[in-house]
């Protein structure tokens, strides 16, 4: 049901997106990847590969080197000046 949901609403999909997939990935076929990331409306896409990884990149061997993309991007994107602390007041 969820998936069913992601579908039908993905043009409104508008946020900045990373993309990670494994190529070996037999969950998820990654030639669906580039026809999902077509239908978001984000301009604001980035695709990382891996060749030789399956579905769950965090558990491969290299883990840290895609955290580190993960967090790279997501710092590039939303700078940690521009969040506020969980107490309401700035950084």
């Amino acid at each position: 049901r969820c998936m069913r949901q992601v579908h039908r609403d993905v043009a409104k999909l508008s946020c900045p997106i990373l993309a990670v997939q494994g190529l070996a990935d037999r969950t998820v076929d990654p030639a669906a990847l580039p026809v999902f990331l077509e239908q978001t409306s984000s301009t604001d896409r980035e695709v990382r590969l891996y060749p030789d990884h399956v579905h769950e990149l965090l558990q491969e061997s290299d883990w840290e080197q895609t955290a580190t993309l993960i967090l790279d991007w997501l710092a590039q994107r939303f700078p940690a000046e521009s969040v506020p602390s969980p107490s309401g007041s700035p950084g």
